[in-house]
């Protein structure tokens, strides 16, 4: 199973706020089946996006993790100026193919 929308990465955005927190959320995630799950830390005016902070937990955790479940990142900008795009590391469908 594939999550496609987790606020997994601590403290960036309302969602985890300690890596234990993170970590917590990542073995629910293990244990209730899901193989991949997509980060998606907002990035809007209330939310600065830190990539090097983003690249360094998603790192961490999948180090901590090894490798279950997968990590992949899709940062949500502020839907409401359209700025949404996607950046999957590594693509999830490369993954699940």
């Amino acid at each position: 199973m594939v999550d496609i929308h987790s606020h997994f990465l601590w403290g960036l955005d309302d969602g985890a706020q300690t890596q234990e927190e993170s970590l917590a959320m990542l073995q629910m995630a293990a244990e209730t089946g899901t193989t991949d799950i997509v980060a998606t830390p907002h990035s809007d005016r209330q939310y600065r996006y830190d990539s090097e902070a983003v690249d360094k937990r998603i790192a961490e955790l999948s180090s901590i993790r090894c490798g279950v479940p997968r990590l992949h990142l899709n940062y949500a900008h502020d839907q409401r100026f359209e700025r949404c795009r996607t950046r999957l590391m590594p693509p999830v469908a490369e993954q699940l193919s």
